[in-house]
C-alpha cells in the first residue's frame, strides 16, 4: 500500500492499522494486504497496557502512572526498548527515547486527535492519521526519504496516539 507523499513527491510507505475484530480493542497492522503486526490493548486495565507482536517477537507496553507517567516499551527478554514522556501534564508533545535515537512526537492542527507527526533530528519520519471519518483505525505514513523505524517502534508510537485519543474522547467536556 503506497500513496503519494505530501507535495506529490516519492510515494510513502503506508501501514494501515485497523481493528482486529468488530468489537475488539486490538489492532492489526497491514502492509501491502498482509498482516505484519498486532497491537493487543488491555482495555479494562487502570493503566495503559498492551502487547505488540512485530518482527516475530512479543513486546510489552505500559504506562508508568495514571496521568503523568511515561509510556515504556519492553523487549521479550525484559530490556527497555523505548520510553516516551510528555512535555507537560496534558501536552500533545512527547519525547521518545529509543536506543540511541531521540524522536519528537506532536499532534498537529486544531483538535488534531488523529494527526500526529514524528520527527528525528528535525526530519519527519512518520505521520499518524485517522483513516477517514467513518473508517475505523488509522494509518502510518512513512516518507521513503527518511531512514526507516523498526515496526515494533512504529506500533508503539501508534499505541500511544490511540491511548491519548481514548483519554481525550472519554474526558468530560466543559460546557
Amino acid at each position: 500500500m503506497s500513496g503519494e507523499g505530501r507535495g506529490g513527491g516519492a510515494a510513502d510507505r503506508v501501514l494501515e492499522v485497523v481493528p482486529a475484530g468488530l468489537l475488539s480493542p486490538d489492532h492489526a497492522a497491514i502492509e501491502d494486504g498482509a498482516v505484519v503486526g498486532l497491537v493487543e490493548r488491555r482495555a479494562l486495565s487502570l493503566r495503559d497496557r498492551c502487547s505488540i507482536l512485530a518482527e516475530g517477537r512479543k513486546y510489552s507496553g505500559r504506562r508508568d502512572g495514571l496521568l503523568s507517567g511515561a509510556w515504556v516499551l519492553t523487549a521479550p527478554e525484559g530490556a527497555e526498548v523505548a520510553r516516551a514522556t510528555r512535555r507537560g501534564l496534558l501536552a500533545r508533545e512527547l519525547d521518545v527515547h529509543a536506543g540511541g535515537a531521540v524522536l519528537f512526537m506532536r499532534a498537529r492542527g486544531f483538535l488534531a486527535g488523529w494527526r500526529w507527526e514524528v520527527r528525528r533530528a528535525g526530519e519527519e519520519v512518520c505521520r499518524i492519521r485517522g483513516r477517514g471519518l467513518f473508517a475505523p483505525g488509522f494509518r502510518l505514513e512513512l516518507p521513503r526519504s527518511a531512514a526507516p523505524l523498526p515496526l515494533h517502534l512504529l506500533l508503539f508510537l501508534a499505541w500511544i496516539a490511540v491511548e491519548i485519543r481514548a483519554g481525550e474522547d472519554s474526558a468530560p467536556s466543559g460546557g
